[in-house]
């Protein structure tokens, strides 16, 4: 997911959702979360100047991390 969040460039069509055609259906099982990110994936951190350090480390640790606590907190209110 790092790998796509760095490298990966965006598809210029901006979807809200992925969608799913009955012709490719069972394609949906295959994907990975790392197949929905791209490097536009990051520009919520900047659009709001949010820190996103913490992306690159375990996300078992994300809930003590300082920067996700902002960025949660930021994202509730």
């Amino acid at each position: 997911m790092i790998a796509n969040i760095n490298c990966r460039k965006g598809k210029k069509v901006k979807a809200r959702k992925f969608e799913v055609k009955k012709d490719n259906s069972n394609a949906i099982l295959d994907k990975d979360m790392s197949d929905f990110v791209s490097i536009d994936s990051l520009s919520i951190f900047k659009d709001f100047d949010l820190p996103y350090d913490f992306i690159e480390k375990d996300v078992n640790s994300w809930a003590s991390d300082g920067s996700f606590k902002e960025c949660v907190e930021f994202l509730q209110n």
